[in-house]
């Protein structure tokens, strides 16, 4: 643990010091007889032969793969309180070409904790997550939190995150909210590269904020978010600091939100500006949002950045499309990138235990000050039936690709079979 560590503990303190305000509320309003406990269990017998599947340009072959995915979950919800608690891993015997290091045994577990206590003008959210990643298995890694990074090598990635959140005076015209989190990634048993080829070292950091959102009018609120963030690495000798200032005006729409932005991010190298507009449109058919605007990097090159997204609804499935392009400060060493994301899906019902399905991902990461660019992509096609009242199988193939700007361009094909099972039982 480096330097900022100590201060984790009384800022979590501070933050929890309106949690009797809380319980006070809570006192009045709680109903024992509201909710309940219900746990969930999953589990999925599933095999897959792939070529390739370390995305080496060189292609050093084939492997087979036998694997139980088991998951767990519990969660208890009344009208004051809420918690849930998953846990996820997967048992795998693994036959790969020699030379391709991976982890057999349990692979890729995860854990989840989150707690929610609700007062009559206040909120408390508390959360601890861990999980951990195969690099051979993926270049592509997304988290929970919707952020994507990209890392090629043979290491197993580790994440730790906790959070807490307070927010009070929900029911007047001016909330307030404050939040403090800590995220440790570490990397063991091999190595990590980012997109410009470094080798990764394990890494923190730990970021305070606090907002206020304001109604102006009754169509129209104001968002405010301050944020400060220290990130360290380790064999680094200089934490860097960031400060971050987002301003966020909606206005209320028949048909959807309109919503303009503007936020502030200072670095070490400089300061980061952007602005956008969006908005969202909401009809019976399908539901469709969107932004533009530009960004202006800490080297001074402006760039166009947005996203987009779209749910339609279709008479025997459905079809989704997402696009995104923002400039943000990465997850492993903490310098600018330029991201951008596509990913589809499209479903179809051929009966009504058997359907089709289609999705894809594209992920490309640009290093702004060496202008490096890697890419990612995965596509796959899944034919999905109900077999029994408990038990669905999912067969298909599945495309990786990925391009190293410098080194070259790799494949990999993947044929899968899967029996999933998942049940629910109610306390």
């Amino acid at each position: 643990m480096t330097a900022t560590a100590p201060f984790l503990t009384p800022c979590l303190a501070a933050l929890l010091c309106g949690v009797g305000s809380i319980g006070a509320a809570q006192a009045q309003t709680a109903d024992p007889q509201t909710g309940g406990l219900v746990m969930r269990f999953g589990l999925t017998l599933g095999a897959a032969a792939q070529s390739n599947r370390t995305l080496d340009i060189n292609n050093p072959g084939n492997s087979t793969e036998i694997f139980t995915d088991l998951s767990f979950g519990i969660s208890s919800e009344t009208r004051t309180q809420a918690l849930t608690f998953d846990l996820d891993g997967r048992l795998r015997t693994l036959d790969a070409p020699v030379g391709i290091f991976a982890d057999q045994g349990l692979t890729a577990p995860s854990a989840a904790l989150v707690y929610t206590l609700k007062g009559a003008t206040a909120r408390l959210n508390l959360s601890a997550r861990y999980s951990e990643t195969d690099l051979s298995d993926t270049s592509l890694v997304i988290d929970e939190d919707d952020t994507f990074t990209i890392l090629t090598g043979d290491a197993t990635r580790r994440r730790a995150v906790l959070e807490a959140r307070h927010d009070w005076r929900q029911d007047t015209r001016a909330r307030f909210g404050a939040f403090v989190r800590y995220e440790d990634v570490s990397y063991r048993d091999g190595v990590a590269t980012d997109v410009d080829g470094s080798n990764l070292s394990d890494s923190q950091r730990l970021t305070f904020g606090t907002s206020a959102t304001l109604d102006l009018s009754t169509a129209a609120e104001l968002a405010i978010t301050l944020s400060y963030s220290v990130f360290e690495e380790d064999g680094v000798a200089n934490d860097r600091e960031t400060w971050s200032l987002g301003n966020t005006l909606t206005l209320d729409r028949p048909l959807g939100d309109v919503t303009l932005r503007f936020d502030v991010t200072d670095i070490e190298e400089g300061s980061r500006l952007s602005a956008t507009v969006g908005r969202t449109y909401e009809t019976a058919r399908a539901t469709f949002s969107g932004d533009i605007g530009v960004a202006r990097e800490v080297t001074g090159q402006t760039v166009l950045i947005g996203s987009a997204g779209i749910n339609y609804p279709l008479p025997r499935g459905a079809l989704s499309f997402g696009l995104s392009r923002q400039v943000a400060s990465s997850n492993t060493q903490d310098e600018e990138r330029l991201n951008t994301q596509v990913n589809f899906g499209y479903q179809h019902n051929l009966t009504p235990l058997s359907a089709i399905s289609l999705e894809g991902i594209f992920a490309q990461v640009t290093d702004t000050s060496s202008d490096t660019t890697y890419r990612d992509a995965t596509i796959s096609a899944t034919y999905t039936r109900t077999l029994t009242k408990n038990w669905n199988m999912d067969t298909g193939l599945r495309h990786r690709f990925s391009n190293d700007d410098g080194i070259g361009t790799a494949r990999s094909n993947e044929v899968f079979f899967n029996l999933r099972r998942e049940f629910f039982t109610r306390f």
